[in-house]
């Protein structure tokens, strides 16, 4: 398997070279120069499997040789561990679980997949440093996915008083390998400042970098795999191969949504993607005007989706792209594809709360408040003419547990409401290891260039 970049400026790699290079010189985002297919009779066997064996049957298409098959078997089999449920809440809903990994959110799906992956690639003796921007969820999972292993160093932006304190306890606690950087400024900030960096000829000629954030492959690529495990799930148990389904995903950057289409484009029947945003409307705002306005990020209570400027909008572009020999670009879109594929919508806080509160009282469900946006996004979707016509199932991708938004539950729900996980009880318990910088790339580079 090849890849290229999204500004098409840079030559085709392999998917080692992609890992680890994490962004090609020319600032675009990898994307892959064919997705791998499957096909309508594979889907009873795939169903059968084991979320580690699928995830590996799926690794091995987009991967090909590049890594051995032991070895490939083992990076699937080591991280993924926990539990994947698809819970039915109504005939026509269900809400696919994506946070009972360690740090309870989706992004252990990609981060413990990513880290083994690097690992696996890396050759004897080298070191390597991850580079990630985290507007909350995304450090811990990257933390825990690469904490001890051997040549990695891992260094984590956050905006300072932008995430939760259960987040923030959580990413800033593990040592080590670990450094966490708490960013006087905005996630957007934390997200320029590794662009930077990546750009940076003369510090990467210094040490060797990459990233752990979604402008690195390697987060979309086993991002894919559990949409595919879904559908094969509902598949089987309504019987129906071959019916669409409806995926509605609370997005911020859009790395999960792109893994929703990645997994589409190899062959799963999805009628609609619904991209649930906070008040960062930029997805809304360009299915309304057919032009990318990106805008300084909002701070919301779904924090992990406080993005103005979404890297993987590039790549979404792309998969839409009338011209291929061009760089990806909101003028150089199928238009009238995308909006068939694509509705989005924005949900504030004054919702959100609402939303929690009423599925807790209509079916006990308790969400976090991405997952919240989510929820009332669907219902909004059902309510239009697509919508109402629609016959097929619904999936809700919950993207994080709700105890790590605890100071927001409790707005809404009694105190007793949600336990405590045992993880979160532990990270309360360690000590906050973080250094304040300014939202100044320099500063940034010193530290990297200090170990």
């Amino acid at each position: 398997m090849q890849f290229y970049s999204t500004n098409r400026k840079s030559p085709l790699v392999s998917f080692q070279d992609a890992l680890l290079q994490g962004q090609p010189p020319d600032r675009g985002l990898f994307m892959p120069a064919q997705i791998p297919e499957i096909l309508a009779n594979e889907y009873e066997v795939l169903a059968s499997l084991s979320y580690p064996d699928l995830a590996y049957e799926l690794s091995k298409r987009w991967i090909g040789d590049e890594v051995a098959e032991t070895a490939l078997r083992a990076v699937c089999h080591d991280a993924y561990t926990w539990p994947v449920p698809l819970m039915p809440i109504t005939d026509t809903l269900s809400v696919l679980e994506l946070w009972h990994g360690p740090t309870l959110s989706f992004k252990d799906f990609a981060a413990q997949w990513l880290g083994r992956m690097v690992s696996a690639l890396m050759k004897p003796g080298t070191t390597l440093t991850v580079l990630v921007a985290t507007s909350g969820d995304t450090g811990s999972a990257v933390a825990a996915g690469f904490s001890h292993l051997p040549g990695i160093r891992v260094v984590l932006l956050y905006p300072s008083g932008k995430v939760s304190a259960l987040q923030e306890q959580q990413l800033t606690t593990f040592g080590g390998n670990v450094q966490a950087l708490e960013v006087m400024g905005t996630f957007d900030d934390c997200q320029r400042m590794v662009k930077e960096a990546f750009a940076d000829t003369a510090l990467r000629a210094k040490i060797a970098l990459t990233s752990a954030n979604s402008i690195n492959i390697g987060r979309l690529i086993p991002q894919s795999f559990y949409y595919v495990r879904a559908y094969l799930q509902m598949a089987r148990t309504l019987k129906a191969n071959g019916s669409p389904l409806a995926f509605c995903v609370p997005s911020g950057n859009f790395g999960n949504l792109t893994g929703g289409l990645l997994g589409a484009r190899m062959g799963i029947p999805v009628a609609k993607f619904i991209a649930a945003v906070n008040a960062n409307a930029v997805m809304p705002d360009f299915l309304r005007t057919g032009v990318l306005h990106t805008r300084p990020s909002v701070q919301t209570l779904s924090n992990a989706m406080d993005v103005g400027n979404p890297s993987n909008i590039a790549r979404i572009f792309d998969l839409y792209a009338i011209d291929k020999t061009l760089p990806a670009s909101d003028r150089n879109i199928d238009q009238r594809k995308f909006a068939k594929d694509m509705w989005s919508v924005s949900i504030d806080d004054r919702i959100t709360l609402e939303t929690i509160q009423r599925v807790y009282k209509e079916h006990r469900y308790i969400m976090d408040p991405h997952t919240a946006v989510g929820w009332r996004a669907l219902e909004l979707w059902r309510e239009t003419e697509e919508g109402r016509r629609f016959q097929g199932h619904t999936v809700l991708v919950s993207t994080a547990h709700p105890a790590k938004f605890m100071d927001t539950i409790e707005q809404v729900l009694p105190p007793a409401a949600v336990a405590m996980p045992p993880s979160l009880q532990d990270a309360l318990q360690r000590q906050k290891q973080a250094t304040q910088i300014p939202a100044e790339y320099n500063k940034l580079k010193e530290i990297l260039l200090s170990k």
